[in-house]
């Protein structure tokens, strides 16, 4: 299950700055500083996460080819089959790419995530992005989309019942309670 494995909760609070041993000469360090490498595979996925919005508003299908692992595909074809049972998918990530906010959680992990909320819809689409040195391309490697009421309900966030995930179509278990966005 994409939330329950992830490393870092996508909206845990950001550690406290550690301040380095008052023997320690030079400024205090924090926490949350980065190295350059890391700065680099931010960017980069960044910048693959954003032409991946603009690339569905054109040709979802080139979308998914260039951005997605083959993982990553199949879960959007079981979300298109739970969320586009009345429209075709790319028509449906059309809209709702076209208004959907776009925000970054786990930026210390290895594989940080890519959030796309659609305020219309109130729907969090959450993406898990690797970029690899053995490959040029950064790609999504794993999607979930929970809607928005799921998100802001206290103790909700991370579970490990099987029974209260959130998926809509996602990997949750047999037991998960999966249905369409509009229930």
């Amino acid at each position: 299950m994409l939330i329950s494995n992830c490393s870092i909760g996508l909206f845990a609070k950001d550690p406290k700055p550690s301040v380095s041993d008052s023997s320690e000469k030079g400024p205090p360090q924090s926490s949350l500083a980065f190295d350059e490498e890391k700065a680099i595979q931010l960017k980069r996925v960044l910048r693959a996460a954003s032409r991946f919005q603009r690339t569905v508003l054109t040709d979802y299908s080139m979308a998914l080819d260039q951005y997605a692992t083959k993982d990553g595909r199949k879960k959007f074809e079981v979300l298109n089959k739970h969320l586009w049972a009345d429209t075709e998918p790319p028509v449906g990530w059309f809209f709702f790419m076209n208004v959907s906010m776009v925000t970054m959680a786990g930026v210390q992990g290895e594989k940080p995530l890519i959030v796309f909320y659609n305020p219309w819809c109130d729907a969090f689409l959450i993406t898990v992005w690797e970029a690899r040195k053995d490959r040029p391309q950064t790609q999504m490697v794993d999607v979930e989309m929970v809607k928005g009421d799921w998100i802001r309900m206290p103790d909700n966030f991370p579970s490990k019942d099987p029974s209260r995930q959130p998926a809509i179509g996602g990997s949750s278990g047999p037991n998960s309670r999966r249905r369409p966005i509009g229930d």
